[in-house]
């Protein structure tokens, strides 16, 4: 009896720290998709980085890009857009990334970007976004 009881309180907390809302979320600018390449001789990149800016702090950041569930950070020290909370990026692996680069301009060079965002006050926002993916991050 103690631990249901127990049990019903942490289900309750967790969902009142959620927030519940959910909204579409809106971005002040289209994220970024590019191939990150640590070395310069190499013909095949397979890695990406994804930079999302958003309009106010928040949370969390994480992302669904071709596949691959991507989890992104921010960082202190940045400023105007680029300060912490609300400039967020991500690496990741991608074996099909440097063909998609290669299409670049057409709508094949284009990936769709999921994104969910846990807001400062616990509501989530998500947003689609189509994005080329190119040739060069960081």
């Amino acid at each position: 009896m103690i631990r249901a009881t127990v049990a019903g309180i942490a289900v309750a907390a967790s969902l009142v720290g959620c927030g519940g809302s959910v909204h579409a979320l809106r971005l002040p600018r289209d994220p970024y998709l590019g191939l990150r390449c640590y070395n310069p001789e190499v013909l095949r990149c397979g890695r990406v980085g994804l930079a999302v800016w958003l309009a106010r702090p928040v949370r969390n950041v994480t992302a669904v890009v071709d596949g691959h569930d991507v989890v992104l950070r921010t960082r202190a020290g940045g400023t105007g857009s680029y300060r912490r909370g609300l400039f967020w990026q991500g690496i990741f692996a991608d074996s099909s990334a440097q063909q998609i680069a290669d299409a670049f301009g057409s709508a094949s060079g284009s990936v769709t970007v999921r994104l969910r965002v846990v807001e400062n006050d616990g509501s989530i926002g998500h947003t689609n976004s189509t994005v080329p993916l190119s040739e060069g991050y960081g």
